[in-house]
């Protein structure tokens, strides 16, 4: 049901107003002595790294379609997708830092699928490129990629085997440069100055690091993470997922992109706290209701440099 297409233009109505910003601080530079360096003062700021933003396409698993967020990616969602256009009410610090804010207006495509893989990813996203997105943009793309996390846990045997880790390591590089050309083939153009912006979100761990979770958890990946022969072999287990996430890293370096790390943002928030420091679910496997907060924190603060 997260499958398909959603094409949401948010926020036009915001545009505009900067120009009288920027005319009345500069008025005030003329105060200032030449000694002390006033060139610099009339240095206006760089732009905002997403104030060009015209399309955001939000692609990958169910991390990506906001499963168990109140709301998903749907207006009000909770989903972290849809917290980077509009933000909740109830994340207060972020009502400036949404791409409707700084961009003025977006169109939100949300090619979103739980369960998949990275190689079903990217057949989501070539069907998405034939129909539902648009041929071109004026402005940026956003592109953010949840990819990965199904290569790697479902199967037992390749988070166990360093060999065939590294074959789902190597197809899952593969298929996220795939994805990251396919979207630039449609919509970069230097020469117009139109970038398309990657993001790339790695694998969480929910044990952190610790390869155990308290016993009372057994459902969904809390099983197979419970199971003995897992348990006999963690270390293991968790080399295996490193290397997934390093898969993650070089693709995206390759790419000029960016990764957004989950992994390290949810290491004291998984299975093993308690309470509002706990950002999983009971599956071990999703976000809880307030996970999805902090991933868009950590690509918020990875594109713009600033974090909250």
């Amino acid at each position: 049901d997260d499958t398909g297409s959603d094409d949401d233009t948010e926020g036009d109505d915001d545009t505009g107003g900067d120009d009288d910003t920027a005319d009345d601080d500069e008025g005030d530079d003329d105060d200032t002595g030449d000694d002390d360096g006033g060139d610099d003062d009339n240095t206006a700021p760089p732009p905002h790294p997403l104030a060009d933003v015209e399309l955001y396409i939000n692609l990958g698993d169910s991390l990506a379609a906001g499963y168990n967020a109140t709301g998903n990616n749907g207006s009000g969602g909770h989903g972290y997708a849809r917290l980077l256009v509009d933000n909740h009410p109830v994340y207060s610090a972020y009502n400036g830092a949404t791409l409707t804010a700084v961009s003025g207006g977006v169109y939100f495509y949300d090619v979103s699928d739980s369960g998949t893989t990275s190689a079903e990813i990217l057949a989501n996203l070539e069907d998405a490129l034939d129909d539902s997105l648009p041929a071109m943009v004026n402005g940026d793309v956003l592109l953010t990629i949840s990819a990965g996390g199904n290569d790697f846990n479902d199967s037992i045997w390749t988070m166990v085997t360093p060999a065939l880790a590294s074959a789902a390591a190597d197809e899952l590089a593969l298929n996220l440069t795939q994805m990251i050309s396919a979207v630039r083939a449609r919509y970069e153009d230097p020469g117009a100055g139109v970038q398309v912006i990657p993001v790339l979100i790695n694998i969480q761990d929910p044990t952190g690091g610790t390869m155990s979770i308290p016993a009372q958890f057994e459902e969904g990946f809390c099983e197979t993470i419970q199971h003995p022969a897992l348990q006999a072999v963690g270390g293991l287990v968790l080399s295996n997922l490193q290397t997934m996430n390093d898969a993650i890293e070089a693709a995206a370096m390759a790419q000029g992109g960016q990764v957004a790390d989950m992994h390290a943002a949810f290491m004291d928030h998984g299975m093993n706290e308690t309470g509002a420091d706990r950002w999983l679910s009971d599956d071990c496997a999703h976000p809880n209701d307030e996970g999805p907060h902090p991933v868009r924190r950590e690509i918020w603060g990875t594109v713009t440099g600033v974090g909250f």
